[in-house]
């Protein structure tokens, strides 16, 4: 280290060796008209976390604004991604954005905007009333387990015969299924 943690020492240094304030925004404005490949790709991953950020501050305020269509694509993609490691609804939902865009997944179909579907799918449940759950299907908190008879039998000994369910029963139709756990 050369200046051996002396900040102001590295300061005038580097202030010494500053282009002009004209120069370094010329430089700038070329760099802004042909960013790297890095760059771009950066730029596409965080507009979508941004967009989630923004709609968390101004939901929060009580504000909301309309979300132009490229945030709303870049916030449901944002969500897509989260989802898979966070909560994987997108693996359990299929989900339809009402204004635009094709349907993704299988299973209990979720309808709603982009924005609303992305954040929900990242873990922001104040947006579930926003959206419109199948009506053939149970909504997320009332779901059965797939042990349940309703929905599936599972083989005994499989993990959704007994984790799911525990001890709770939640649907009351299991109580006579042969690999509910007596006692």
């Amino acid at each position: 280290m050369r200046f051996g943690g002396r900040i102001n020492a590295a300061n005038a240094v580097m202030a010494e060796r500053a282009q002009p304030r004209a120069e370094m925004m010329e430089m700038a404005a070329g760099w802004a008209d042909r960013p790297s490949l890095t760059s771009r790709i950066g730029a596409v991953l965080v507009l979508g976390d941004l967009g989630i950020h923004h709609q968390d501050i101004l939901r929060g305020l009580g504000r909301t604004r309309d979300v132009p269509e490229p945030m709303g694509r870049a916030i449901l993609r944002e969500g897509l991604q989260l989802s898979l490691w966070l909560n994987r609804r997108v693996l359990r939902h299929r989900i339809v954005p009402t204004d635009g865009g094709r349907p993704i997944g299988r299973e209990r179909v979720v309808r709603g905007t982009r924005e609303a579907l992305g954040m929900w799918l990242c873990g922001r449940d104040a947006v579930a009333g926003e959206l419109e759950f199948d009506p053939g299907r149970a909504a997320e908190g009332e779901r059965r387990p797939r042990g349940c008879p309703k929905v599936g039998r599972a083989r005994r000994g499989t993990a959704y015969s007994r984790r799911d369910h525990g001890r709770a029963d939640p649907c009351g139709c299991c109580r006579t299924a042969s690999w509910w756990p007596r006692g």
